[in-house]
């Protein structure tokens, strides 16, 4: 838990905008903003401690763990006029919805005004949805198989009643 205080004009809005960004959250400065004037491409990096959900996520995601750190860069370049953006984690380019699912084990900004989203629906279905994850997933595998071998059943079923029919 880390808490960001100091004068106004202090740097704090920085920084938090420079992580909001990094994950490419709702609320993340255009790349467009980030890229000096004249320049054809701009950068922003952030190394952070591995915890042991971090460290499941990138085992369940095949990610390479570089020791105890956790490696996140994002670039922005301009291509045939265009600003095109990518992400690395540890190196490996990864999409935005891989670092999104990334993000709320390492961060959650909360800002004046943010909390009023507790009494928004999706919001509430999101913290139960994140509260029961491992349960949900594994509850998901067995409906899954099930699933499946209802699904081979059936077949079999259908391929020994064209048989029968066959045979008559």
């Amino acid at each position: 838990f880390t808490v960001l205080t100091g004068e106004t004009g202090a740097g704090k809005s920085i920084l938090l905008d420079a992580l909001e960004t990094l994950f490419a959250g709702p609320n993340s400065i255009s790349g467009v903003r980030l890229i000096r004037s004249g320049s054809d491409r701009g950068q922003i990096e952030a190394c952070f401690s591995i915890s042991s959900s971090v460290k499941t996520w990138l085992i369940n995601q095949e990610l390479d763990l570089v020791e105890s750190e956790l490696s996140i860069s994002r670039h922005w370049s301009y291509r045939n006029q265009k600003l095109i953006s990518q992400s690395r984690i540890n190196g490996i380019l990864v999409n935005q919805k891989r670092l999104a699912s990334l993000r709320p084990l390492i961060l959650d900004i909360t800002v004046q005004g943010q909390t009023q989203k507790v009494s928004m629906p999706n919001q509430q279905l999101f913290f139960l949805d994140a509260l029961g994850q491992k349960g949900i997933n594994d509850v998901l595998q067995v409906v899954k198989l099930s699933w499946n071998q209802s699904q081979e059943s059936s077949k079999n079923l259908q391929n020994a009643i064209a048989e029968r029919e066959k045979s008559k």
